[in-house]
């Protein structure tokens, strides 16, 4: 009789990369990993640049991932430094989606919280400014990540924001429509 030793195969995981431009933006995508991420199918690793123009953040991410590509690759970043067409071709060939916030992050915030501040066509210091008003202590951190943007609040903002929307899937490891 004949024995085997055949372990049932395991499917994959999904992996993602989720990269952002500053501490805030990983931040932010920490707290998105913990409330959507579905441990048992994806794999999410988050980091971010410290800062710096598109092009050193785009740089960072590709030595960050230390040549082992991943299903899903981002970089979430602000369009108030400009991207070169270099940059954009160069995260093209990498297969690293860019995903800009206009003007800045804190813009982002204020679109997914739907805020009556007059804030667009401000510039990023004004949008900084709006949205350290929510913050207590003017401090942007984990405490006040989970604070100000429940899941509940994101499930919300998903069906109007198309670019959290997209972050979210890709954290979820679904494919883009």
């Amino acid at each position: 009789m004949d024995e085997t030793n055949e372990q049932p195969l395991r499917k994959r995981k999904i992996t993602v990369l989720a990269y952002g431009e500053g501490e805030d933006e990983k931040i932010f995508l920490r707290w998105l990993v913990s409330n959507y991420c579905r441990r048992d199918k994806v794999t999410v690793a988050t980091a971010s640049a410290g800062g710096g123009d598109p092009s050193y953040i785009l740089n960072r991410a590709i030595r960050y991932r230390r040549g082992i590509k991943r299903d899903f690759e981002f970089i979430l970043l602000d369009t108030d430094k400009e991207w070169t067409e270099e940059m954009k071709l160069q995260a093209e060939k990498e297969g690293v989606e860019l995903i800009g916030n206009h003007p800045c992050l804190e813009a982002f915030f204020l679109e997914i919280l739907e805020s009556t501040e007059p804030w667009q066509g401000v510039g990023s210091g004004k949008c900084k400014e709006f949205f350290e008003k929510l913050c207590t202590g003017g401090n942007f951190n984990e405490d006040e990540c989970v604070k100000i943007f429940p899941k509940s609040a994101l499930n919300s903002a998903r069906g109007k924001n198309q670019k959290l929307d997209r972050i979210i899937k890709m954290i979820e490891g679904e494919p883009s429509n």
